[in-house]
């Protein structure tokens, strides 16, 4: 392949991995949840949506997404909560589907945050939950933020644009993003 298309696959994966953080980003405001960040790191090829200083963030180890890891931090949830935590972690593959396939009407989270929400289902149904249980769980959670995030497609969009531009965005920027009129409204 040539420099010109090797450019263009690495522009495109960040635009994919702006969009999948701002689905992050929106939901985190729609659920919330407060002071959420977001960060793509590697040229745009992984992203992170953090409550932590997002100027300082980096990704997590790997060793963030196991299992073990991943049960412990949910095994005390109440259902409420466990259902909020899934589509916040199901929503960035709900922004992905929104904005760059949205002929799609069902979507599922991957890698990460897939197995965040597998956790998130086997702390939700403790008995008889298997892979078939998980990846429904996914499915539904990435199902019910698309439907939360569908009105808010621009604002979306905004933030992903406004993510691509700078590569980090603090949870105030992401309200900018979302609300550029409220952002340069002159006080009278």
């Amino acid at each position: 392949m040539n420099v010109n298309g090797d450019q263009t696959r690495d522009q495109s994966w960040r635009w994919r991995t702006c969009v999948h953080e701002a689905g992050h980003a929106v939901a985190a405001l729609l659920l919330g949840y407060e002071g959420v960040g977001v960060a793509v790191f590697d040229g745009g090829a992984r992203g992170l949506a953090t409550p932590h200083a997002v100027e300082k963030a980096e990704m997590p180890p790997e060793t963030y997404h196991a299992p073990a890891t991943l049960d412990e931090r949910h095994r005390d949830m109440s259902w409420p909560e466990l259902l909020r935590a899934a589509t916040y972690a199901a929503a960035g593959a709900a922004g992905e589907a929104l904005l760059l396939q949205p002929e799609r009407l069902r979507c599922e989270p991957r890698d990460g945050d897939a197995e965040v929400c597998y956790s998130i289902a086997r702390a939700a149904v403790p008995s008889n939950c298997n892979g078939v249980v998980e990846r429904d769980f996914a499915a539904l959670a990435a199902n019910r933020a698309r439907s939360m995030l569908d009105p808010f497609e621009s604002r979306v969009r905004r933030v992903a644009e406004e993510l691509n531009r700078l590569g980090r965005l603090t949870a105030e920027q992401i309200v900018e993003a979302m609300y550029p009129e409220h952002a340069t409204r002159k006080e009278s």
